[in-house]
């Protein structure tokens, strides 16, 4: 990964905590900077709070009253800039927005970092 790449935000969107924590460990170790939201709320105060988050990485099933699918679809509307990748345990949506990647899980690190590095080069290229 470049110098450049290293310095991106990633926010892990994830409510349990055990996957949360292994995926913010897995983007940190590819040395982006990572912040992390429990639940739909958490993540799109942080989208607001910071504009520079490069790349969504979100469940598609998250507890709570909003879904990780509701969020891909608010992105889609207001944060075409920002690249979504969503996992699940489920088959992927039929309504996934243009542009964002789905990984089944359990997911392969290596592919979804792969897909990071390219979503998000596009972005600054």
């Amino acid at each position: 990964m470049t110098d450049s790449l290293k310095k991106l935000f990633i926010l892990v969107v994830e409510d349990d905590v055990l996957q949360r924590m292994a995926a913010s460990d897995m983007f940190q170790a590819a040395g982006y900077l990572v912040h992390e939201a429990s639940s739909v709320e958490d993540a799109l105060l942080l989208l607001l709070a910071h504009p520079d988050i490069a790349l969504v990485f979100t469940d598609l099933n998250l507890s709570g009253v909003v879904s990780g699918l509701s969020l891909a679809l608010d992105m889609a509307e207001h944060l075409p800039q920002t690249a979504l990748i969503m996992v699940s345990g489920q088959t992927c949506p039929e309504n996934l927005p243009s542009g964002a990647r789905f990984h089944p899980k359990p997911y392969d690190p290596i592919a979804v970092l792969q897909q990071a590095s390219v979503m998000t080069a596009a972005r600054y290229s």
